[in-house]
């Protein structure tokens, strides 16, 4: 059987060559497998463009808007920590003598040293230290994580507005799962 690829560019000619013309056979083959391929993936019809549904465009709105507030949460928080306007919890000529620790012991220093609370800040106790240029960073990484939960509750009155009550139901549990996840309350592992 011919590989056609080599038909369309054939190993070691050039692109500007003449291309050889099929045989009458090999068309035929050509104009079968093409008929056998749209039989297994249709595609739009000529002229036509797949469209998006109401449901998935909405989404894509706000996962759009979502991602760019993130971003822009991420750079301000990161230019006030930069330039010294909220003062970072480990000073930044500091950061290299902790890097080599593991994450536990890093925790444990920077608590001893810095921040001098009861217990090392874990899970959500970065909320209680937002007031340090380096944790305050963790609201666009948490509002980016967020977005996700966002677009399904944005989509849900759509999805039951259609009837669609197996996507509503889905995109329900998505969002209990989440929210389950992020709480602490559910975990695996440690």
């Amino acid at each position: 059987m011919t590989d056609y690829r080599d038909l369309v560019n054939p190993p070691g000619s050039d692109e500007d060559e003449e291309l050889p013309i099929p045989t009458d056979a090999e068309a035929e083959e050509i104009r079968f497998l093409s008929r056998r391929l749209e039989e297994v993936e249709p595609g739009p019809e000529r002229g036509e463009s797949a469209r998006a549904s109401d449901e998935q465009l909405l989404y894509a709105r706000i996962l759009a808007g979502g991602m760019y507030l993130g971003l822009g949460v991420l750079l301000a928080t990161f230019l006030l920590y930069l330039t010294g306007i909220i003062g970072p919890a480990v000073p930044i000529q500091e950061l290299p003598n902790y890097w080599t620790l593991p994450a536990h012991e890093y925790l444990e220093a920077i608590n001893h040293e810095f921040l001098h609370r009861d217990g090392i800040v874990v899970g959500w106790g970065w909320t209680a230290v937002l007031n340090r240029g380096d944790y305050l960073n963790f609201v666009g990484i948490a509002l980016l994580a967020l977005v996700t939960v966002v677009c399904y509750l944005g989509i849900l009155p759509t999805l039951f507005r259609k009837g669609d009550w197996i996507y509503g139901t889905i995109a329900i549990l998505e969002v209990v799962i989440l929210a389950l996840a992020a709480s602490g309350i559910v975990s695996a592992g440690h």
